[in-house]
């Protein structure tokens, strides 16, 4: 019923003239927000700016308490993946010098490796400490 009262209402008294004003100004707004005109949009792109250029203080702080957490939880990762693989190679060496099966023990470490997801853990951490300037770098080189 509640539909059919708001339709009953849209054609009669003053209900509807209020109704159909609110209907028409709000679709009137929401056409002229499409459509920017130059001086909106340099407006909008100062106002981006200012808010891009105050993110970039903050995150540029590198001496900040954060700054310094990311440092260590990165060197954590890289750390842990190095000694693993460091692992594997010396275990795969010595086991060919000595001529000793070390297939099980370097299958433990892998998986190991595999359950704690380390090697998407460093893809991960590496992509976010060095894909922006990789980027940037490819990107500049094609100028």
């Amino acid at each position: 019923m509640g539909m059919f009262n708001f339709i009953g209402n849209l054609f009669s008294s003053d209900e509807s003239a209020k109704t159909t004003n609110k209907v028409i100004d709000n679709v009137s707004y929401g056409l002229d927000k499409l459509i920017l005109t130059d001086e909106e949009r340099l407006d909008y792109n100062k106002d981006a700016m200012g808010l891009w250029m105050k993110m970039q203080g903050v995150l540029g702080d590198e001496n900040s308490v954060r700054a310094k957490a990311r440092r260590f939880l990165a060197m954590g990762v890289f750390i842990t993946f190095l000694i693993t693989f460091a692992l594997v190679v010396i275990h795969a060496v010595l086991g060919f010098w000595f001529k000793i099966d070390v297939k099980p023990l370097i299958e433990n470490i892998l998986t190991v490796t595999k359950t704690f997801m380390l090697g998407e853990l460093t893809l991960t951490t590496f992509v976010f400490y060095f894909g922006k300037g990789i980027v940037d770098r490819l990107g500049g080189s094609k100028k």
